[in-house]
């Protein structure tokens, strides 16, 4: 098999993992001052927010 293939095929497969992870969990990704760099979908959907809403907001601190 030629690796173009090889590479075309494992990239299908991990971009089926990623959608089948954000359709299941929710992610926020912080920076290490606590800002929003990332929400996806379903953390959108959950919260009720926009992404470009809550990106660059800074998390509750305890």
């Amino acid at each position: 098999m030629e690796w173009k293939t090889v590479y075309q095929e494992k990239l299908v497969h991990l971009q089926s993992l990623n959608d089948a992870f954000n359709q299941s969990t929710i992610v926020a990704i912080t920076d290490a001052s606590g800002l929003i760099t990332y929400v996806n979908d379903k953390f959108c959907e959950i919260s009720g927010y926009r992404a470009g809403r809550i990106n660059g907001e800074n998390t509750p601190n305890d």
